[in-house]
């Protein structure tokens, strides 16, 4: 049976959890239009590190720089120690920041995107990044992620 304390939107009409997904896109960066998402029972590495969730071709960038973690109802981007600091909206992240829709991330030399939805509410995913929700070990999808 599954565990409602794990799942932070309750259930649907049908019955089924409900799940946040939050997705980051490279907007800006060498490695623009890469983009990953995770859902709400999972964690979000970005880095330089192929071991990443999201590995960004970005030399200011620390092999694990920052993650994206769902907590107590929100996703919170947390540094991890990175040389170079992340930022998120112009605001050095020392603790913690709760993440919003349409926050941007800078870390070394590439600003993210943050989309945040529920699972299976397709339309809050904007139009241009229809391609976002894939399997990364995909050969036909090595530019997309999903955890």
């Amino acid at each position: 049976m599954e565990n409602l304390n794990n799942t932070p939107f309750g259930r649907t009409a049908d019955g089924k959890a409900m799940r946040s997904r939050i997705c980051l896109k490279v907007a800006e960066g060498p490695s623009r239009g890469l983009d990953c998402t995770a859902i709400s029972d999972s964690m979000l590495l970005v880095g330089r590190s192929q071991t990443c969730d999201l590995p960004v071709c970005d030399p200011r960038m620390s092999r694990k720089h920052f993650l994206a973690k769902f907590s107590e109802g929100h996703w919170w981007i947390c540094d991890l120690g990175s040389s170079n600091g992340t930022r998120v909206n112009d605001l050095d992240v020392h603790q913690p920041v709760a993440a919003r829709e349409g926050d941007n991330i800078v870390a070394g030399d590439t600003t993210f995107r943050i989309w945040i939805y529920e699972a299976g509410a397709e339309a809050a995913v904007p139009q241009d990044s229809s391609n976002m929700i894939h399997d990364y070990r995909s050969p036909q999808t090595e530019n997309s992620g999903v955890i």
